[in-house]
């Protein structure tokens, strides 16, 4: 029931959430490869133009929910989220990248705004979650700069390239929502 509420669009003041394209390949190549973008993601990233390639169409174009993240006046892709459903338990979660060279503008906070009011309004959960690595305090910003709240640090919670991660956990309820 969820997923056929997913819309393919939406839209921000600056930016574009919009299914990607096979002529993302070049943006999708910058920061698939950019040590970074990679620090803080469970992706390995792209080496060769022809594995952004791929990346696109096996993963990125795979199902409902993926968005690139595209500049309004261009069209130019600067990073993607996707929102993760839960329907047993009517709940989603989502996860973000963002080229570097777009860092500290405001548009991922612009960006996770928009994919909250979709959750909520529109697809209608009841819950949002969302981890981000205890490393990486911007992103939990961004999180709580959206009205999520933080829940807790889950200890050496994730291996990721060989390494322990520990991971702080944030979540937003239906009712935090219309109480903001």
């Amino acid at each position: 029931m969820y997923k056929e509420r997913v819309k393919e669009n939406l839209e921000t003041t600056r930016l574009r959430l919009r299914k990607f394209k096979l002529s993302d390949k070049e943006a999708v190549y910058k920061y698939g490869r950019d040590p970074r973008t990679l620090k803080y993601l469970e992706w390995i990233g792209v080496t060769t133009r022809e594995e952004a390639r791929i990346s696109i169409e096996e993963y990125y174009l795979s199902r409902a929910g993926i968005y690139a993240i595209a500049l309004k006046e261009n069209d130019l892709c600067i990073g993607a989220i996707d929102i993760r459903l839960d329907e047993a338990n009517d709940k989603a979660s989502f996860g973000y990248l963002l080229d570097p060279d777009y860092w500290n503008q405001g548009y991922m906070s612009e960006v996770l705004s928009r994919i909250l009011k979709h959750c909520f309004e529109d697809i209608r959960v009841n819950r949002v979650e969302a981890i981000h690595y205890r490393l990486n305090p911007a992103s939990g910003k961004v999180m709580a700069k959206c009205g999520m709240k933080q829940e807790g640090i889950g200890i050496q919670e994730l291996k990721i390239k060989g390494l322990y991660h520990d991971v702080v956990h944030y979540a937003i309820t239906q009712e935090m929502w219309q109480r903001r």
